[in-house]
């Protein structure tokens, strides 16, 4: 019989001849925190020299190598699942480290995406969550899951925002947020890799505006760092309805982080590029949008 395990951003779960499941309730061996995942989403069992992956009725189904299962299916080493939004990969025991017992994933406060329970901080904007741990091992970790996270295949965009919108509608915020945080997790860590290069300018701004409908609808401020720092990162002015909905709900929620815009600025003055009517526009657009958090 082969030796199996399943690997989850840079976590690795040995797999055996019982039922391992994934799904979103605390019950599951894997707990997915994800508005796309089933409460039993699947589960996972070694079936001679390959791993049985079943689909436990879920309501998004389950995908193997991108394409739907009917049941059940299987599975082989570097085969890749899909539940959800999330991808999982079978990998033979002997190419992977090995963890033991449930691996539950937490949402970060900041950013709204996941990361391992077990890490310190978030891996996308590195934000500490409360447990404390070894410093220096944290920071190798989340150095592996962003590397892992970028090559990841991601949802549609445009699928995850349909749900989205569906659930803002109805005003059920906390599964709006779920499904949005990874999403945009996904986006700025794209951006940030494509730093200097080109980036898709409609994707950055639909990523902003959906950020600031977070923040709006559920008075967070902390969602209106996000456009900041995803146009930091690529050093792309912010479009001018973008700066306006900015003004809008910065004075909503009383936005006070000038850190955050301040940043954007100064890497916006640091590229050096003769500005054109337009773009001193904005600049001075923004400059009037920080004055305003500095007074707020």
């Amino acid at each position: 019989m082969g030796r199996f395990c399943l690997r989850f951003q840079s976590i690795d779960v040995n797999l055996g001849n019982d039922d391992f499941i994934a799904g979103r309730v605390p019950e599951c061996d894997l707990v997915l925190d994800d508005a796309l995942v089933s409460r039993k989403h699947a589960s996972f069992r070694v079936a001679g020299d390959a791993v049985e992956v079943r689909d436990l009725d879920s309501r998004n189904g389950v995908s193997l190598n991108g394409a739907r299962i009917d049941k059940l299916a299987l599975a082989r080493h570097g085969d890749r699942v899909r539940i959800g939004s999330q991808e999982l990969l079978i990998k033979g025991v002997d190419r992977a480290r090995s963890a033991a017992g449930t691996v539950e994933m937490v949402l970060c406060q900041g950013c709204g995406g996941m990361s391992s329970a077990m890490q310190s901080a978030c891996h996308l904007c590195g934000r500490a969550f409360p447990l404390p741990s070894n410093p220096a091992a944290a920071a190798d970790e989340a150095r592996s899951l962003v590397d892992d996270a970028a090559t990841r295949t991601e949802a549609p965009f445009h699928a995850l925002t349909q749900l989205a919108d569906k659930a803002l509608g109805l005003g059920r915020l906390d599964e709006a947020e779920r499904i949005l945080g990874n999403m945009l997790g996904s986006v700025r860590l794209r951006a940030s890799a494509a730093a200097g290069s080109e980036t898709d300018r409609d994707e950055l701004a639909s990523a902003a505006r959906y950020a600031l409908r977070l923040a709006d609808a559920m008075q967070k401020s902390a969602w209106l760092d996000y456009p900041f720092e995803l146009y930091t990162a690529t050093g792309q002015l912010m479009p001018v309805d973008l700066i306006d909905d900015l003004y809008r709900v910065a004075e909503k929620v009383r936005y006070t982080n000038a850190r955050a815009v301040r940043a954007y600025l100064a890497r916006l003055r640091s590229d050096g590029a003769q500005l054109g009517p337009t773009d001193r526009f904005l600049m001075l657009r923004l400059e009037g949008l920080e004055r305003r958090v500095v007074s707020a």
